[in-house]
């Protein structure tokens, strides 16, 4: 079976856009409190000797430790509004 062959099935006009999907208000609003509740807690497991004054606190990784999370629910929601859509 080939991964999201019910997609591949409908000619590209008939496809929903993915970035639509992605960048929909209620896929934005999910994917930001996602990123706002996991972030935190990755960020104390990641940079705990930061936190507690044992080392310096790394910014670029704080950020990514945010945007990680907000990127796997936007993708995640985004590929399953394409699936429902394809009737899959």
């Amino acid at each position: 079976m080939q991964p999201f062959a019910a997609m591949s099935v409908q000619t590209k006009s008939e496809r929903p856009c993915w970035w639509r999907m992605a960048v929909a208000p209620g896929t934005v609003r999910v994917a930001t409190v996602t990123a706002l509740v996991v972030g935190p807690i990755l960020t104390a497991i990641n940079q705990w000797g930061a936190l507690t004054g044992g080392a310096d606190l790394n910014w670029i990784k704080v950020a990514l430790t945010f945007a990680v999370p907000y990127a796997v629910s936007t993708v995640s929601a985004a590929l399953n509004a394409c699936r429902d859509a394809a009737g899959s």
